[in-house]
């Protein structure tokens, strides 16, 4: 465990019906911190996991007993880190790994740059195979607008003067609703050189779509209510900054039209979720 006499480092980290390999996953960077916020939003507590989990002494693990979304299970890891003493947090999900080295060159980074700085790693998708953990060498070290939130490090006062995650949102655009808060408080968001996230793509699958490549998501269509639900609000809140940090809708209809299956399902739970975003009906569908 690193020891720094400065800074205490935590992770948060949550889980939804996981299998055995969040453990290794989490294994990829817990050397590195003083504490792990393990916040389990499954139906079903696995009870074999749990033990694993809890095999390391500095693994801190709740189970919600029910799904309280993204945003809601972030922020009580986020509140329990920072009120015990943690001064950094960094945000994962479940399928989340680091490549080896990451960790150190993200704390090294706000370490030597003190501020109003939040750090987030390159990320690089993985489908079934995880990449080896001891890669390339990434990009310089660059400012961004938008960074997912699995891998980002963000100090207590960033957390604070944000107001945390949107638990309204439940889940989908929560790290674009956390990011265009960064910008508007005057945070700069970084993309950190030697830090690499293998970030697993879920259900998505490449596509050749003219001269590029493109990845639809064939998610679980009521993911698709969240994002369609959860942009129509962010675009009634924010205006059209919120283009700034992510795509419109009409690139998930053309990616649904042209590759996706269920689409009458699909589009009525779309129909569904701008319509509620509308009204401002947030919240669990």
């Amino acid at each position: 465990m690193r020891n720094s006499q400065e800074y205490k480092y935590a992770a948060v980290v949550v889980l939804y019906h996981p299998d055995e390999k969040v453990i290794s996953n989490i294994r990829s960077y817990s050397g590195n911190l003083e504490r792990i916020y393990v916040i389990d939003n499954s139906e079903s507590a696995n009870e074999k996991l749990i033990r694993k989990l809890k095999e390391t002494d500095h693994i801190w693990y709740l189970w919600n007993q029910g799904n309280l979304g993204l945003a809601a299970a972030l922020n009580q890891g986020c509140r329990k880190a920072f009120g015990e003493g943690m001064d950094y947090v960094f945000t994962m999900d479940q399928d989340s790994i680091f490549r080896k080295g990451s960790v150190e060159s993200m704390i090294s980074y706000v370490e030597k740059n003190p501020g109003r700085i939040v750090a987030a790693p390159f990320i690089v998708p993985y489908y079934d195979t995880v990449p080896a953990l001891n890669g390339a060498e990434t990009e310089k070290t660059r400012s961004v607008k938008f960074a997912i939130t699995s891998g980002m490090l963000e100090s207590r006062a960033a957390y604070e003067e944000v107001h945390g995650f949107d638990d309204d949102l439940f889940i989908e655009c929560i790290d674009v609703d956390f990011c265009i808060n960064l910008s508007i408080k005057k945070w700069k968001l970084v993309k950190t050189e030697g830090a690499v996230l293998y970030q697993r793509a879920g259900n998505s699958e490449p596509r050749k779509f003219l001269w590029k490549v493109i990845h639809p998501l064939f998610d679980n269509p009521v993911r698709g209510y969240y994002k369609f639900r959860n942009k129509k609000f962010l675009r009634k809140k924010y205006g059209r900054i919120l283009y700034q940090f992510t795509p419109g809708l009409f690139e998930a209809v053309l990616k649904t039209l042209l590759y996706e299956p269920d689409k009458l399902i699909r589009f009525q739970y779309y129909l569904k979720g701008y319509m509620d975003g509308a009204k401002g009906k947030m919240g669990r569908i």
